[in-house]
């Protein structure tokens, strides 16, 4: 676990990564890290992870449609904290290398001594039922609260807007083109202590939650006039030395056109994966999580289907149901509307933690983000797949592994970036299942990032699937590629015996169809994932 501490250069924070960690998991870290530096020179030579670090933001949606064809490196802001990296957990170093804690509990505690204004949630940090009003500040007779709203311009546009700014931490992991929210950064467990005296330097508290699910407190503050994101974080650090502080980070939906095209077979990906055409009650009882744009469950691939959603849109408008829905038909979809979900049957909990803005642009925060998570710990999900990538950030990291304390296997798209792209996240981190996609030929994505991390392949070129306008297009993404391959793995957990989650994995590698170098591999990762559902078993 991450202890938090001021300095936020990866020198600083080594000590304060390793320090909290049990003596297994340090030599994880270690056994991963060292792996890393066994690929250096390959990796330094083609511009790869060494000299970078960070994947760009977007939410790898590389699909056929055109809406914007220029660069999607999105606009994610970075922090400069190493992380746990890719060496240990399922993706890098496999199960010996520390792997889950199996454990349900949360490390609870954590909050303690926080700043309770605002908070209202009595520690619980659930959130209601997506039927409250997008204006409902009070959280009803629970006390529970949403984020304070900004004004509508303080989302905008990320191009040429005023109200978010490029963010350039000047380290090696800086992301091209990143950016954060203008004006405003975030604070982990800060003491009540610690906030007076922010508040006393010019700081303002916009808003705190207590993420019960999650066991930390996450503030929202706004810096002082004048000040500089670089300049409110180092001067917040001085204030509260022991605290976590970084910019709310902008994650961003990125559509490019591609050459690809889905073959005659639309639902080649079940076919690749060993996953036979199953009934609509195949999944009952399995509850995946997903977070992602809007979806939109009147159409006709999701309508009837068990799928709750909820809205993390600081404005309480929500995003275009668009991605998500795409995403949402390849898990839950209705066979019969010629839209066959890998689990037709399962319970689908539904996070938008996507903005839409006026110009039709998506994107995501990590406040936003956060608080989908901690919704869907509340929902006893099983696995969570997360379609987007970003850079790295100590909350983020924090997050992923109280998820991991919980039992929750995240699965995330590897990234659209290309061979040589940075690492991303939170697909780069040791406990997510990193997820490639690959063709009906099984050749790999030719936009995929590569690397370490990388623990399979799944089919994500031209693949069929919802749109918004309640039809359906052919998508390509690592996104799809996650998707299909979560869906699989929730399936395995849920058959599984005494040690759901290790005995899971374990099978998906020794099951994956191996299609690049024997064992694992920068491309492929252990392989293609194979699976048999339950439900035909």
């Amino acid at each position: 676990m991450l202890a938090p501490t001021a300095d936020r250069s990866p020198v600083a924070t080594w000590e304060g990564f390793m320090g909290p960690l049990t003596t297994l998991k340090r030599w994880s870290v270690l056994l991963g890290l060292a792996g890393l530096l066994s690929i250096a020179p390959a990796v330094l030579s083609d511009g790869g992870l060494l000299d970078s670090g960070v994947a760009r933001a977007d939410d790898d949606d590389d699909d056929d449609r055109s809406r914007s064809s220029g660069d999607s490196s999105g606009s994610a802001g970075t922090s400069s904290t190493g992380g746990r990296g890719s060496g240990g957990g399922w993706s890098g170093g496999g199960w010996s290398g520390g792997g889950r804690s199996g454990g349900g509990s949360t490390s609870g505690g954590s909050t303690g001594g926080s700043a309770s204004a605002g908070a209202g949630s009595g520690g619980s940090g659930a959130r209601e039922s997506s039927d409250r009003s997008s204006d409902d500040s009070s959280r009803g007779a629970s006390g529970r609260r949403i984020w304070n709203k900004p004004t509508s311009a303080a989302l905008g546009g990320l191009a040429g807007d005023d109200n978010l700014v490029p963010y350039n931490t000047g380290s090696w992991w800086q992301l091209p083109n990143a950016h954060a929210v203008r004006d405003e950064i975030l604070a982990y467990d800060v003491p009540v202590a610690a906030l007076g005296e922010l508040e006393a330097a010019g700081f303002k508290l916009l808003e705190q939650r207590v993420l019960g699910g999650l066991g930390f407190a996450l503030s929202r503050l706004r810096v002082p006039s004048g000040r500089s994101l670089r300049s409110a974080l180092s001067a917040a650090g001085a204030i509260a030395p022991g605290v976590v502080f970084e910019p709310n980070l902008v994650y961003e939906t990125a559509s490019r056109p591609g050459p690809e095209n889905c073959t005659a077979d639309g639902c080649y990906g079940r076919r690749l994966l060993g996953w036979q055409a199953v009934p609509e009650t195949c999944g009952s009882g399995i509850r995946i999580g997903m977070t992602d744009t809007a979806i939109d469950p009147d159409h006709p691939a999701l309508r009837g289907r068990a799928v709750r959603t909820e809205n993390f849109d600081p404005l309480g408008e929500g995003s275009l149901p668009d991605h998500g829905t795409a995403v949402a038909g390849l898990l839950v979809g209705d066979p019969a509307a010629g839209f066959p979900g890998m689990l037709p049957g399962a319970g689908l909990f539904a996070a938008d933690v996507f903005h839409t803005n006026e110009s039709g642009e998506s994107y995501s925060t990590l406040a936003s983000l956060i608080e989908g998570f901690e919704w869907l710990v509340g929902e006893e999900v099983s696995v969570i797949n997360v379609s987007m990538t970003g850079p790295p950030s100590t909350v983020l990291e924090m997050a992923v592994d109280r998820l991991d304390d919980h039992g929750i296997v995240l699965v995330a798209a590897a990234g659209n970036g290309g061979p040589s792209a940075r690492p991303a996240f939170p697909a780069a981190y040791g406990d997510v299942i990193s997820v490639t996609a690959v063709d009906a030929e099984m050749r790999p994505y030719r936009m995929a990032n590569r690397g370490p991390y990388i623990a399979f392949a799944s089919p994500g070129v031209g693949i069929w699937s919802a749109d918004a306008a309640g039809a359906g297009q052919h998508r390509t993404g690592t996104s799809f590629a996650a998707a299909h391959a979560a869906a699989v793995i929730a399936d395995v957990i849920e058959r599984e015996g005494d040690d759901p989650i290790h005995e899971a994995i374990a099978a998906l590698q020794s099951s994956a169809h191996d299609l690049g170098a024997p064992g694992k591999d920068p491309i492929f990762g252990w392989g293609l994932i194979q699976g048999v559902p339950s439900c035909q078993r």
